[in-house]
Formats: C-alpha cells, sequence, structure tokens
C-alpha cells in the first residue's frame, strides 16, 4: 500500500464500525477465489465482525474448508468529476471465520445486524421473523488478526 494513503490501525476500527457492507475473500474448497458482498457489523465489545448467510452453499462450503479470510469495507466511496480516480476510505481484515454455535448468540447477533442495518425498524427484526429464519440461516464471526485502513481523497 502507497505510504501516503495508510490510516492509522485506530481508524480501521473507526471505519469497520462506520461500514454497512464489503466484500468477503475467501478460498472454496476447490482451492478457487471466491468473494461476496455481505452485510457485516463490528461488535465494538469483542472487536469482532459478524455477519449471516445460508447454512449451505459455496461461501459456506468455502469457509468449513478454509477459515482464513479477507474482509474489505469501504466507505465514502466517489468519484471526482473531470478525474480519473476513485476516492475513498476502507478498512482490510484478515483473520479467520468461525460459525456461531449458540443459538442464544445467534439471536443476539441477529438482532445487533438488524439495529445497525434497519435502526428504528423494530418490526423488521420482531423475534418471530428471527426464530422464523433461524433453521435457515447462519451467524458468522471474523475473528480479526491483521486490519489495516487507507485513504485516497488528495490524489
Amino acid at each position: 500500500m502507497a505510504p501516503n494513503r495508510r490510516l492509522p490501525d485506530d481508524d480501521a476500527w473507526r471505519i469497520l464500525a462506520a461500514s454497512q457492507w464489503g466484500v468477503l475473500s475467501c478460498i472454496d474448497e476447490d482451492g478457487l477465489p471466491y468473494a461476496t458482498p455481505v452485510n457485516a457489523v463490528l461488535d465494538p465489545q469483542d472487536r469482532c465482525l459478524y455477519f449471516h448467510c445460508r447454512r449451505i452453499g459455496r461461501r459456506m462450503r468455502a469457509l468449513t474448508a478454509n477459515p482464513r479470510v479477507c474482509y474489505v469495507a469501504p466507505v465514502d466511496v466517489s468519484l471526482p468529476e473531470m478525474r480519473f480516480i476513485t476516492w475513498y476510505e476502507c478498512a482490510m481484515v484478515e483473520g479467520v471465520a468461525e460459525r456461531v454455535a449458540d443459538d442464544d448468540l445467534v439471536r443476539d447477533r441477529l438482532r445487533l445486524i438488524c439495529d445497525r442495518l434497519a435502526p428504528g425498524q423494530l418490526e423488521r427484526r420482531e423475534d418471530d421473523v428471527i426464530e422464523r429464519y433461524l433453521p435457515a440461516v447462519a451467524i458468522m464471526r471474523i475473528v480479526p488478526e491483521r486490519v489495516s485502513a487507507k485513504r485516497n481523497h488528495n490524489d
């Protein structure tokens, strides 16, 4: 990363707290790269990221085969007029993805995700809705091993 674009690691946590989505990159069971957009939410208490996904499918097979992941979360993305450049800030997390097994914690993390992505919309996160989707959804936790951040707003 260009030294003039690198931000202090504390900015990575700020960006992760502000972001609403990012791209999760992993290696699938055939050894092929696989990346998907996810709505990961940072829990400031444990500094882990949480996202929901189906219990079956290519992403779950990939995370089961190789839990090492890279997650990139952009914020403040814009394309300035008359410039051939993109301005942005982003945080990058390298770590391990693990499935949350405890159903009470899964419910709690689903509420955290709903509150972050749909604030004030309690009807969209009623407990009966969570209970209805619980058999089909998995909550994954990304345990960060390394974080970094960068910005390009002045080129």
